[in-house]
């Protein structure tokens, strides 16, 4: 809504402004329905964070577009990193939300096409308690893959991050 003066009367008046598209969602759950509404009305939508790969069938959802690469190709690039390092034994860490879950699903089923073995996977969540996050650390320093592969939002992360940190992990 957009307020301007009104023609027929001295004070403001309330008139719409066209919408051209729409900017979001920050997350597939909400953009699939946006997206599915939108374009009845020809709208585009444009997510900087939604990956389901859902969304990339452009039949049902022919207004979406995506700044961010879906699940499926991430794991294609994760894949790739790991084939070209020679890195085929790894633990993964997901964020239990409709990203890190949809994520590592995709990993697993990839995982075990390439010969990738999932030696520890573990959710994480910014709200876990100190003793859940020291013992996520404490499992990977008993796990025997050097490698730890995240499919998970930035707070958690940050949480693991810093944990392995503090005990030179």
């Amino acid at each position: 809504m957009h307020a301007k003066p009104s023609p027929n009367e001295s004070g403001p008046g309330v008139y719409p402004v066209p919408t051209s598209g729409i900017v979001g969602a920050a997350g597939s759950r909400v953009s699939v329905p946006v997206a599915s509404l939108g374009r009845l009305f020809n709208m585009p939508q444009v997510s900087y964070a939604s990956t389901s790969p859902l969304l990339s069938d452009q039949t049902r959802y022919s207004y979406f577009r995506r700044t961010i690469p879906a699940d499926d190709l991430q794991v294609q690039a994760m894949m790739d990193i790991l084939q070209r390092f020679g890195w085929n034994y790894v633990s993964v860490l997901h964020s239990e939300d409709t990203y890190g879950s949809a994520g590592v699903n995709e990993f697993v089923r990839v995982s075990a096409i390439n010969g990738i073995c999932i030696d520890l996977r573990r959710g994480i969540q910014p709200s876990l308690s100190d003793s859940e996050y020291n013992t996520i650390v404490e499992d990977l320093g008993n796990s025997r893959a050097k490698v730890v592969v995240f499919f998970a939002i930035q707070d958690a992360v940050r949480e693991v991050l810093t944990r392995i940190h503090r005990t030179r992990l």
